[in-house]
């Protein structure tokens, strides 16, 4: 997973929200974009099973 967002500071150090791309969001606004978010792409359940087994395949070589 990777996300490209910077974290911004005031003088003091105190985090006070962040940028991601040309939008700003206050601390507030990013925490409820992020719990209305999931944190990963849901997978399909075939593609899950694809995934799987490929994966399978190859501890057993």
């Amino acid at each position: 997973m990777s996300n490209n967002f910077t974290v911004t500071m005031d003088k003091n150090g105190v985090f006070t929200g962040v940028q991601q791309g040309d939008k700003t969001y206050s601390v507030s606004d990013w925490n409820k974009t992020m719990q209305s978010t999931p944190a990963v792409k849901q997978t399909d359940p075939n593609e899950q099973k694809k995934l799987n087994d490929m994966m399978d395949r190859g501890h057993r070589e």
